[in-house]
């Protein structure tokens, strides 16, 4: 069987736009549905990405006044979420950390629990299955440059 390679390429692109979109309602209801409001979201996710931060430098990072960043700091200790520990290189300073818990909260808010997938998993047979992992290797070498040997 002959495909010609422009075609593939359409199909694998009109199937992975609506992948795309199925799975953004499925992350967008996890959002709604979640405690987070999106200033404590934007937060949690910027220290987890870019490390603890002084609070000027969390309040630059959002975009925020000190104040603001003052009361969302708060909120996030209160609930758990994040923590404020003595700055090592000035001891009147504070720092503010994720906790494990505000990781875990922003994680779950945005990429949502494996079950949605094991779910949609579920629906396909081995065969599917089979074909599927093949070709996840495939793009995950292809995205990631890797080898397949790392």
């Amino acid at each position: 069987m002959t495909t010609d390679r422009a075609a593939l390429l359409a199909r694998i692109a009109e199937n992975q736009q609506a992948m795309a979109l199925a799975m953004v309602r499925q992350r967008l209801e996890q959002l709604l549905e979640s405690r987070l409001s999106a200033a404590r979201l934007h937060a949690l996710v910027v220290l987890d990405a870019l490390g603890p931060q002084a609070a000027g430098d969390l309040a630059r990072a959002l975009d925020v006044s000190a104040a603001t960043v003052t009361g969302l700091v708060d909120g996030l200790v209160a609930a758990g979420l994040a923590e404020r520990r003595p700055d090592p290189d000035d001891g009147r300073a504070r720092i503010v950390h994720a906790t494990p818990a505000g990781v875990q909260a922003w994680r779950d808010a945005v990429i949502g629990p494996t079950a949605i997938d094991d779910e949609i998993l579920a629906r396909l047979t081995d065969e599917d299955l089979e074909l599927l992992s093949r070709a996840s290797d495939v793009m995950r070498r292809a995205v990631t440059g890797s080898t397949g040997d790392d």
